[in-house]
């Protein structure tokens, strides 16, 4: 969903400069060189952002001048790197939300978005990071989180990069501990609201079937194994 759409169908007005920041983010994510931390990511986010507006029972206390612009940026400093060595992905994965909340802190200097609005956005971004050691203290960034989260497990963003993943070797390597871990802790998935919670139910087992349809998956070494099988009536003949 883009975000046009999402304000249109939402009823919400932005503060122009917000806008126009937010805006400026999501010229940063359509150059993205990492498909999986692109524009398409962004949008999605968005469409689960609207659907838990319009389908959770409980009325939330959002500041959207916060929300919207750091889930446009949430992702600016990833989305410029395509690591292709498992310990650079690693490092993009523990510094993912530091990088852009620095990016976000040199851009927001360049706007007139009042000091605390622009501290709050930056909190969020630094705190949709997985490696955190305090819990996030405000909606917004706790909303940040839940919707990052379940798009991790979006089948769509699989498919999206599938291409990119197959010519990844670090990124394979990744994908598979993924994957082994994923299953593991199916249930016990963190969200801080329960609507995600359910939404995760629905969303996890498609990422997994997915994966699984996936050639990098498992396959390639069972080829070679079979490749070294079939050549064994060969070596006992030979000896």
């Amino acid at each position: 969903m883009k975000l046009d759409t999402f304000l249109k169908e939402n009823r919400i007005k932005l503060n122009p400069e917000i806008k126009k920041f937010s805006d400026d983010g999501l010229e940063i994510m359509k150059r993205a060189k990492d498909p999986l931390h692109n524009l398409s990511h962004i949008e999605r986010l968005f469409s689960e952002l609207n659907l838990f507006l319009k389908k959770s029972n409980k009325k939330h206390d959002i500041n959207f001048n916060i929300l919207v612009p750091a889930i446009c940026w949430h992702d600016t400093w990833r989305s410029k790197r395509a690591s292709k060595n498992s310990i650079k992905i690693i490092y993009d994965f523990v510094m993912d939300g530091v990088g852009s909340e620095r990016l976000t802190k040199k851009a927001l200097k360049k706007v007139k978005i009042d000091k605390k609005t622009g501290k709050n956005i930056r909190y969020c971004i630094a705190k949709h990071s997985s490696v955190q050691l305090r819990k996030p203290r405000t909606e917004e960034s706790r909303l940040l989180i839940d919707i990052d989260t379940v798009d991790m497990w979006s089948p769509e963003r699989l498919e999206i990069a599938k291409e990119f993943i197959k010519e990844n070797r670090g990124l394979k390597r990744v994908a598979r501990i993924t994957r082994r871990l994923a299953l593991r802790k199916e249930d016990k998935e963190k969200y801080y609201f329960p609507w995600f919670k359910k939404r995760h139910k629905t969303v996890f087992p498609k990422f997994i079937k997915k994966m699984e349809e996936l050639i990098w998956v498992s396959k390639p070494k069972k080829k070679r194994f079979q490749k070294l099988k079939s050549l064994l009536p060969f070596v006992k003949m030979s000896s």
